[in-house]
């Protein structure tokens, strides 16, 4: 027969045993809401205005894995679809924006001179939105691809620093930093090095 004072002091634990295990499951709730919220980018295209292919790269290992000649044909096959979805449309369009499907959405940024920057990532998250990441993208693209003087425009982008910062940023997403690691605000460029 137990006493009053060993009953409550079973209580005791139990009800604190009972509270470790509703914070662990809480804590693994968490990181499963978390998880859902950060962005998987998958690739990365951009595309000259003349439907060319300048730049691609793949920014996660669960991205497919495409050969150079299927890597062209995305680009000029986007570029040709963007260009006929501004003539079909209805009312004055500036082309495919967005495409979302079940698994993964795609986003195209147009720059004023034509230059569309795409974008792929797995479906069902929300945060960053790519419209974010894309403008940041470009940011990138003008501080290390266009000041870059041995950069002919139009031509394909074999700038290191610009690929280096682009994996900057997606990874600074990737680890939860919200405002992505690669931007261009507050950093120091040194001209010499681009």
């Amino acid at each position: 027969r137990l006493g009053r004072e060993t009953l409550l002091l079973l209580l005791k634990k139990e009800e604190a045993e009972a509270g470790v295990r509703l914070g662990v499951v809480l804590l693994v709730v968490l990181l499963r809401a978390w998880l859902r919220n950060t962005m998987t980018f998958l690739q990365l295209l951009i595309i000259n205005k003349a439907g060319g292919l300048i730049y691609n790269q793949n920014l996660a290992a669960s991205a497919p894995k495409l050969s150079s000649n299927d890597w062209l044909r995305i680009g000029s096959t986007f570029h040709s679809i963007h260009a006929i979805t501004r003539q079909i449309a209805p009312v004055a369009s500036s082309g495919i924006e967005k495409i979302e499907t079940e698994s993964f959405k795609l986003q195209c940024f147009q720059t004023l001179t034509g230059l569309k920057i795409v974008l792929s990532a797995a479906a069902g998250q929300v945060q960053p939105t790519l419209d974010v990441v894309l403008r940041q993208i470009y940011e990138l693209y003008a501080d290390y691809v266009l000041k870059n003087p041995f950069y002919e425009l139009d031509m394909p982008i074999r700038c290191e620093l610009f690929t280096i910062k682009v994996t900057q940023l997606i990874d600074g997403y990737a680890s939860g930093d919200s405002g992505g690691s690669g931007g261009s605000k507050g950093g120091h460029h040194h001209l010499g090095k681009r």
